[in-house]
């Protein structure tokens, strides 16, 4: 995780979520159509900035990242129920 955010300040925000252990962040991107991870010891209710791990290009999440609002809901539930709906 970075802590270094553009010049003006304004990024956008995503929800993550994290496994059991809260040493996985998983953050679903939009443009990717695809969970990006990330790798630390997190804790649920808090914000952190990530660099983005989008490679699509004209993401808006290339430029300057991106904070993520840790969730309480953990990753394992947010998968099931993601499979519910396919």
């Amino acid at each position: 995780m970075s802590r270094i955010r553009p010049a003006n300040g304004a990024v956008p925000f995503l929800y993550g979520y994290l496994n059991r252990a809260h040493t996985v962040l998983a953050v679903w991107c939009p443009p990717c159509n695809d969970w990006h991870l990330h790798h630390d010891l997190y804790r649920p209710g808090t914000t952190v900035h990530a660099e983005a791990a989008c490679t699509r290009p004209g993401s808006p999440y290339r430029a300057g990242g991106y904070d993520v609002n840790i969730t309480y809901i953990p990753l394992d539930h947010v998968l099931r129920q993601a499979r519910l709906y396919r």
